[in-house]
């Protein structure tokens, strides 16, 4: 019922150019669904559809708004039985089904953290997996990756014509893996700011990630050579937000000597770096 709702409003709106009020949807539920119970369970599976509807839309084309009706799964065109590789076997055999592009990852979780996946999933219209998907590379992001692109080789600018990282000829431990920590030519490191911090440079980095604005926000500090400022003198909260940095290996050397002779620890550095490009930025608008 709700969802054959928002299509009728959908369509009085495409072909008639009308947009019901709300309160008019409240009188004519009254109405026609006498049962306050009935009712209020009606309004919240609306308000549910409306979710869903609303996400399809944010994540369409521009200018583009989509009907109102569950998207179709697109589906591999099915293959004829000479086209199998072994058509001796039923085309739902391991060997004659689609390789996949993504690759599974098996985690356990505590019931709680499960039952809200499935709520949120339930609230944005996706499947748990899209769900969890979209919050791996929400997560990638906040840490500095871009999860856009196959390779997350971003901080390293010594590319090759076709965009990789050119191989290095020598390794520092040549017997370990060139994937290990030893042998990346980057760095990894975090650093924990409080909610307040959080959201100043949500305000301030606009299309970047926290990590990419904070990274350049070191660069920009250090090639600025002016006095680092103390950090806030506001009463101290609980720093919760996490925020992943990379780092070129060599710059991060260097890094840490500045930040050993200021004579603070890394994280305070950081987040007073953080408090420096705000406080420039306001300064220059």
């Amino acid at each position: 019922m709700a969802r054959a709702l928002l299509q009728t409003l959908y369509e009085l709106w495409r072909r008639e150019g009308y947009i019901t009020k709300t309160h008019c949807i409240d009188s004519l539920a009254k109405a026609f669904i006498p049962s306050i119970e009935t009712r209020e369970h009606f309004f919240f599976a609306l308000q549910e559809q409306c979710v869903v509807y609303l996400h399809q839309t944010l994540t369409s084309d521009p200018f583009y708004i989509p009907p109102v009706t569950k998207p179709d799964a697109r589906h591999k065109p099915n293959r004829k039985r000479s086209e199998l590789p072994d058509p001796a076997q039923p085309a739902w055999a391991s060997v004659n089904r689609h390789k996949s592009s993504k690759f599974q990852i098996t985690c356990r979780v505590e019931w709680h953290i499960k039952a809200r996946i499935q709520a949120a999933a339930h609230m944005m219209g996706q499947s748990q997996a899209a769900w969890i998907e979209h919050a791996i590379k929400s997560a990638l992001l906040d840490h500095g990756f871009s999860s856009a692109q196959k390779r997350f080789d971003d901080y390293d600018r010594r590319l090759d014509s076709l965009g990789r990282r050119e191989a290095r000829s020598e390794l520092p431990e040549p017997d370990v893996s060139r994937h290990a920590s030893v042998n990346r030519a980057d760095k990894s490191t975090t650093v924990r700011i409080s909610k307040d911090l959080a959201k100043q440079i949500d305000r301030a980095r606009q299309t970047q990630s926290r990590s990419q604005w904070l990274v350049e926000a070191v660069d920009m500090f250090i090639k600025s050579a002016e006095e680092l400022p103390t950090e806030s003198v506001a009463p101290r909260m609980p720093r919760t937000e996490v925020v992943g940095l990379r780092f070129d290996r060599e710059f991060y050397s260097e890094l840490a000597s500045i930040i050993t002779e200021s004579g603070r620890s890394k994280s305070d550095w950081l987040r007073s770096v953080a408090l420096w490009r705000i406080e420039t930025s306001k300064m220059t608008f």
